[in-house]
């Protein structure tokens, strides 16, 4: 029969045991794991938090001449790095990634919401009756 340890790389391997550990298609582990590599620029195997600003600038397309508030990257970060460290790793990267780009399509039609949209969510969660 097929033995994963014989037949795959480790790298495969992880992907596969991370894919069956959030219920997600291999397939999409693995071209999550390409984004996360191209967003490595320093081929670290982690994403520091300079290169997370670049990430959220491109995932999100802010203009070239515009940047995100350093608050919201902030605000990003410390729902990414769980661990409290320095970089994110590829797991914390596909959980980030699924929770605000990742697109639910039913229809043909996305239900996901922009990732700005589920940032003032998740500030605010309590609906405000309006004044007018």
């Amino acid at each position: 029969g097929f033995s994963e340890n014989v037949l795959l790389t480790q790298e495969q391997r992880e992907i596969r045991q991370i894919a069956r550990k959030h219920g997600l298609n291999v397939v999409e582990v693995e071209e999550y794991r390409n984004a996360f590599n191209s967003f490595d620029e320093d081929g670290s195997g982690q994403i520091e938090f300079e290169e997370f600003q670049d990430l959220l600038n491109n995932l999100i397309k802010v203009p070239a001449n515009l940047t995100l508030p350093m608050t919201r990257v902030k605000q990003f970060w410390g729902e990414t790095a769980t661990d409290g460290s320095s970089a994110i790793g590829f797991e914390e990267f596909l959980l980030f990634y699924m929770r605000y780009f990742a697109s639910n399509s039913k229809g043909g039609k996305s239900t996901k919401a922009s990732p700005l949209t589920e940032f003032y969510r998740a500030l605010r969660p309590v609906p405000v009756p309006r004044a007018w």
